[in-house]
């Protein structure tokens, strides 16, 4: 959804890819590795702040791009990044908590099938939202995904039980 709503605003479809696609895939990274020692609370909590962030996202973001829309292409990619920081971070956070607990109660095969599972649905959830957006628009696409990361954020509170 947020590819489609930056190529709205850049105008130009690869750099909305770009944007989108590199800027999770950085800022999630950065946001793993600042997690990776975090007590459990505080995971929970950026956990749980993703679908607020959707949510803020999806009533906002129109308004922001209507606000850089007489900006040059630069400053527009330049917000692009910007508003791409916060979430990002937020969705890197859990992973590598969820991944050690696997890899210490169950076992490092596991864990690895895991890793496995994770890439596929993400694969799976893009091509989902595509169809989603095609057929019923932003505005459900956007219900989904803060419904599914509700439905992660409750995943990980159970895995994480009993941790401190």
């Amino acid at each position: 959804v947020l590819m489609q709503f930056f190529q709205r605003f850049l105008g130009i479809p690869i750099y909305s890819v770009i944007i989108t696609l590199g800027a999770l895939l950085f800022f999630s990274g950065v946001g793993s590795l600042m997690s990776s020692n975090w007590k459990k609370k505080y995971i929970l909590c950026s956990v749980f702040m993703i679908p607020v962030m959707i949510f803020v996202y999806y009533h906002y973001l129109d308004g922001i791009f209507s606000y850089f829309a007489a900006s040059s292409f630069n400053v527009r990619m330049g917000a692009g990044v910007a508003l791409m920081i916060p979430l990002s971070l937020m969705m890197g956070i859990p992973f590598p908590k969820a991944m050690e607990k696997i890899k210490k109660e169950i076992s490092n095969e596991y864990a690895t099938l895991m890793y496995a599972i994770s890439g596929a649905a993400g694969t799976v959830a893009t091509t989902l939202a595509l169809f989603l957006n095609v057929s019923y628009g932003f505005s459900f696409t956007f219900i989904v995904g803060m419904a599914a990361y509700l439905v992660g954020a409750f995943l990980l509170l159970f895995i994480l039980r009993g941790e401190k």
